[in-house]
């Protein structure tokens, strides 16, 4: 008797061929028995006289079996056991992964979580989402200060003490109202689902919250969790789209797997046909890993400053403080205030102007001095004039030529006077600058200032006691008149 077997990752198809028989009927039993619990028992009569006979029988697995177990029998019509033949085939064996999140259920401490395996500190909350994952005291840092919120006494550093603040952790919802008190970004669970409204994608379906392919099914009900037409059964990494197949059990799917078939192995950097976890120089640049300080990239071997950055590709090699000067200008990026400008790296002041063009690099009140007078534009009254930098009154014209400085109505003094020529009746007259009855004779210059009819003082015996010698010729020809008048009559 013979067999042959074809496995394909759900159904394994056994083909059972008798050969040589002596033309009388037979009876062929077969058990199956898969992880040793679960079994297939039939029987079939070869009710005819033949010499050979094939026959093909199925039998459906998943991708967690291990092992599948074949027992055939044989009896002749007198049923006289005449052969047994015992065949194991191995399945899989991949290990149960509720949650698919490519970590078996025995080896997560979330099965049912897709977003955590781990809890290294061991406090219920898994690493990913644990903000001190080695401190069992402490998985939240609200304010992200760098103090867990079961020491920090201000959550949402507001300033406010948490036993005073109804909104610890300052998302704007009160604490009672808040579902998650806790966590800023999150306030409501619509479907109490424990996932906050914000980051699950079924905010009203308690029964999901992630859509790995986006198809709009969640995950725990898609049988294509990943959208990569494997389902999920059948897929070794289910929430992978560009994985289906694991052969080798490794957590990296074949496609990325260098070694589809070896579970030690999975890279092969300098492809040279040797695992990297057995190759003694992985990166094929002549350094031993071991003596390597990139033992998967080929351009480096040395880090002489312990920064991070190979020596070759490191401006500077010796300084763990740098490792680029993007501008090429000697100065590293990290202490470069201008890491894309040539020309500049410091801002003494702080102004935004780097300090080899600020023509003030020590005020950052300014940056400029277009005239050149000294004094900043931001303080020049008169930016474009070297000559003038102030103008104390505000008159437009600067105090160097300003000849009253502090008089917003005045700007010149010709004469000289201290009187300036809007105000000085005599602006060329350094002795005259009011001329108060408008004569046109200077106070100074007028014995009778306030009377625009006079000028000079009479002599004694003039011409009409109290009045000028005009006034009195004019009131001579007056009397003339009226007397001329009367002799007509």
């Amino acid at each position: 008797m013979e067999d042959s077997f074809n496995e394909t990752m759900t159904v394994h198809t056994f083909q059972i061929s008798l050969t040589n028989l002596s033309y009388q009927e037979y009876l062929v039993a077969y058990d199956v028995n898969i992880d040793e619990y679960y079994n297939y028992n039939s029987s079939y009569d070869i009710n005819r006289e033949v010499s050979n006979d094939i026959t093909t029988f199925s039998v459906s697995t998943d991708i967690h079996t291990c092992d599948v177990s074949i027992s055939i029998e044989i009896y002749d019509r007198n049923e006289e056991h005449l052969l047994t033949q015992n065949y194991t085939l191995e399945g899989t064996c991949q290990p149960y992964d509720i949650d698919m999140d490519g970590i078996s259920d025995e080896d997560d401490a979330f099965p049912y979580d897709p977003t955590e395996w781990l809890d290294t500190d061991g406090d219920g909350v898994g690493d990913n989402s644990d903000a001190f994952p080695n401190d069992p005291t402490e998985w939240l840092d609200s304010d992200g200060d760098g103090l867990g919120n079961n020491n920090d006494t201000d959550d949402d550093n507001d300033g406010i003490d948490d036993d005073l603040d109804n909104d610890g952790d300052g998302d704007g919802v009160n604490n009672e109202d808040d579902a998650f008190p806790d966590d800023p970004d999150e306030w409501n669970d619509t479907d109490g689902d424990g996932y906050g409204d914000n980051s699950d994608v079924f905010p009203n379906n308690s029964t999901e919250w992630e859509d790995t392919d986006g198809d709009g099914i969640g995950d725990n009900s898609d049988d294509d969790a990943d959208g990569d037409g494997v389902p999920n059964d059948e897929d070794g990494l289910p929430l992978n789209p560009n994985e289906s197949s694991d052969s080798d059990n490794d957590g990296i799917g074949n496609n990325q797997d260098a070694f589809p078939n070896d579970a030690n192995e999975q890279y092969d950097t300098d492809s040279d046909g040797i695992g990297d976890n057995s190759d003694t120089d992985d990166d094929n640049d002549g350094v031993e890993d071991i003596a390597d300080a990139f033992p998967l990239d080929p351009n480096e071997s040395l880090d002489t400053d312990g920064d991070g950055a190979g020596d070759n590709s490191d401006v500077f090699p010796n300084d763990a403080s740098e490792k680029l000067d993007s501008d090429g200008d000697g100065v590293g990026d990290n202490s470069d205030m201008f890491p894309s400008n040539t020309d500049e790296w410091s801002d003494t002041d702080g102004d935004g102007v780097g300090d080899n063009s600020d023509a003030f690099p020590i005020d950052s009140n300014e940056q400029l001095d277009s005239d050149g007078d000294g004094v900043g534009d931001n303080a020049d009254a008169f930016p474009y004039d070297n000559n003038e930098q102030e103008d104390s009154d505000g008159d437009g014209v600067g105090d160097n030529a300003d000849a009253l400085p502090n008089d917003s109505g005045e700007n010149a003094d010709s004469d000289g006077d201290g009187v300036g020529d809007n105000s000085d009746a005599f602006p060329n007259d350094s002795s005259e600058d009011t001329d108060s009855d408008g004569d046109g004779v200077g106070d100074n210059s007028d014995e009778y200032p306030d009377d625009p009819f006079r000028t000079e003082a009479e002599a004694d015996g003039g011409f009409l006691p109290g009045f000028s010698s005009i006034m009195g010729i004019i009131s001579m020809l007056g009397a003339a008149i009226i007397l001329t008048g009367r002799r007509k009559e």
